[in-house]
């Protein structure tokens, strides 16, 4: 993405400072604000594989979801703000969910594992706890949620099935039945995805973010 900009009467459209947009559209978030920055895709081919690369493992995948995440180009900031970031890309910025900056990276952190580490850094800077300990809790309950969202396909494609062929008495019970087992497994379901959101929702930042 592109930095957004402002206007006002008689000026031409600003673009927002860097620490403005955090603020003003990511601070304030329930959860840290971790922003990707990186060059011009040149070679979009060689530029797409080298982000499935690196963000295309599943431990980062899953750590992304206790971020709120963002992308932006560096030809979008202005020159004191590129030299904070660091010459070399991609960079990360991490920042509190008050919008305080708390840790950056420039060029290094170009590994999954690498990266997944600096987020772990951040996390606990922020909030006191392991990163890494939620994760392995994450990754634990996402083959129950998957059990679950499978087995309410399933039932939803057996109600559809029966309904198609239901000419007789005998056929509209078992139409009855199938939807008794629909409405369980929808159930067991919805109780997955609000575990999720509980898992994935984050602790008390400390005093000082």
């Amino acid at each position: 993405m592109i930095l957004p900009t402002t206007t006002s009467d008689g000026y031409d459209a600003k673009q927002l400072p860097l620490t403005a947009f955090v603020k003003d559209v990511a601070g304030g978030a329930d959860r840290p604000v971790w922003i990707y920055v990186h060059g011009s895709a040149e070679d979009p081919v060689a530029f797409e594989k080298q982000e499935q690369k690196l963000f295309g493992k599943d431990e980062l995948a899953i750590s992304s979801l206790f971020f709120e995440c963002y992308r932006i180009e560096a030809s979008s900031l202005s020159q004191t703000e590129r030299e904070e970031v660091g010459k070399a890309l991609p960079a990360f910025l991490l920042f509190s969910p008050s919008g305080k900056l708390i840790a950056k990276t420039s060029g290094g952190a170009s590994s999954a594992p690498t990266l997944v580490s600096f987020l772990g850094k951040s996390w606990r800077e922020v909030y006191g706890d392991s990163l890494q300990s939620r994760i392995s809790k994450f990754e634990d309950f996402l083959n129950r949620l998957e059990k679950a969202e499978d087995k309410a396909e399933l039932a939803a494609k057996k109600v559809k099935d029966l309904e198609a062929k239901a000419d007789k008495k005998s056929d509209q019970v078992k139409v009855a039945e199938a939807k008794t087992d629909l409405e369980a497994a929808q159930k067991e379901l919805a109780a997955a995805k609000a575990e999720r959101d509980t898992l994935l929702a984050p602790p008390a930042a400390k005093a000082d973010n």
